[in-house]
């Protein structure tokens, strides 16, 4: 319903980023957050190869929920143990938690990409 005529005056097809585009798309999306000392945004970048903006921005905000998730059960067993509650400094969001992201956002298939770019090339010939 979206591609109506009268709905959009001019359809743009972006393609994926690029390896730089990718680690400044990863800057973006992880500045002001708890990043541990083994993250790497050029090898996210190197693994996110066909991932779009909106791709890596997922990855990022899954990174931090499942790094947030592993602080909360850590907090709860520190608890069980009698040990008082350390703030918020010591939640981080590594690396094991970007790859985990990853597993769970998948970027674009070939075929899907392949099919975006026939579109394009059909609004570039009218």
């Amino acid at each position: 319903a979206l591609l109506r005529p009268g709905r959009f005056d001019r359809l743009i097809y972006v393609p994926a980023p690029d390896f730089k585009a990718r680690v400044e798309i990863f800057k973006i999306h992880t500045r002001g957050r708890p990043l541990g000392e083994d993250v790497n945004l050029e090898e996210l970048a190197k693994r996110s190869e066909g991932f779009t903006g909106a791709d890596i921005e997922a990855v990022c905000r899954m990174s931090t929920l499942l790094a947030i998730q592993d602080y909360l059960e850590k907090m709860g067993m520190d608890k069980e143990k009698g040990e008082k509650e350390e703030n918020l400094k010591k939640l981080k969001i590594r690396m094991k938690h970007f790859e985990d992201a990853m597993k769970l956002i998948k970027p674009l298939s070939e075929s899907e990409l392949k099919k975006y770019e026939l579109m394009a090339e059909r609004l570039k010939a009218s």
